[in-house]
């Protein structure tokens, strides 16, 4: 084990921040493989189970999901990097069994076409976040007020509202919100680089961190995307 600390050590103290860069893009993308998988069997394993089965399911995913966010988030420069790795393998997976009821509900036609479009828009901010000038940290609270706003607002219309023009309306700015925070997350990485320069520990917790978050903001950005453009299932 010494030896491995020492390696781990040194590759992580000349870790660029290009490297670091590209490291948690390979990261958000093994993410995002993973959450496709369990995606693709649980669109094959629920209509097959009883209804019952399958509800437990997405409730105890979503409770695993906020829980392990929680606990991501709290404790993040203080857990070992194979925990930091498991929470974000583990989320992904929960996210990928809620994320299989899009594949049932939704032609696989139309879910390809929300997914290369969330592609395609997650490069241009990022690319936008890499190479603006403009500090974007003074974005954060603006944004983080309106993510808020939304929610609530969408939680509403749920329970009391019902309305399908306020529904849309959340999904509309749901995509400009997670657009500014792609652009915003990314700038931030430059952050998390700095913060994690003196302990390799910490940077590649960070580093997992960092794809954490705009993982999120990709699988939500898609979600919007599919609830606008996507075909439903006759």
């Amino acid at each position: 084990m010494p030896n491995y600390d020492n390696e781990f050590s040194n590759r992580y103290d000349s870790l660029t921040f290009r490297d670091f860069l590209n490291r948690t893009y390979v990261v958000v993308a093994l993410g995002l493989l993973i959450s496709a998988g369990f995606a693709f069997i649980g669109s094959f394993l629920f209509p097959r189970i009883p209804a019952g089965f399958t509800l437990m399911a997405v409730v105890a995913s979503a409770v695993l999901e906020i829980g392990i966010a929680i606990f991501f988030s709290t404790r993040l420069t203080r857990m070992e990097n194979k925990t930091a790795w498991i929470c974000y393998f583990l989320y992904s997976a929960f996210t990928g069994v809620s994320l299989s009821f899009i594949l049932m509900a939704y032609t696989a036609a139309s879910v390809m076409v929300a997914f290369v479009s969330t592609s395609v828009l997650f490069a241009c901010m990022a690319i936008i976040g890499y190479t603006t000038k403009i500090d974007t940290s003074r974005f954060g609270g603006m944004l983080l007020g309106a993510l808020i706003a939304m929610i609530i607002t969408t939680l509403l219309n749920v329970f009391i509202f019902r309305s399908g023009m306020i529904s849309t309306v959340m999904c509309y700015a749901g995509i400009l919100i997670f657009l500014g925070l792609i652009a915003y997350d990314t700038q931030k990485l430059r952050h998390l680089y700095n913060a994690g320069l003196s302990n390799s520990m910490i940077s590649e917790n960070l580093m997992i961190y960092g794809a954490f978050e705009l993982y999120l903001d990709f699988i939500n950005l898609f979600l919007r995307l599919v609830q606008i453009f996507g075909k439903r299932r006759d």
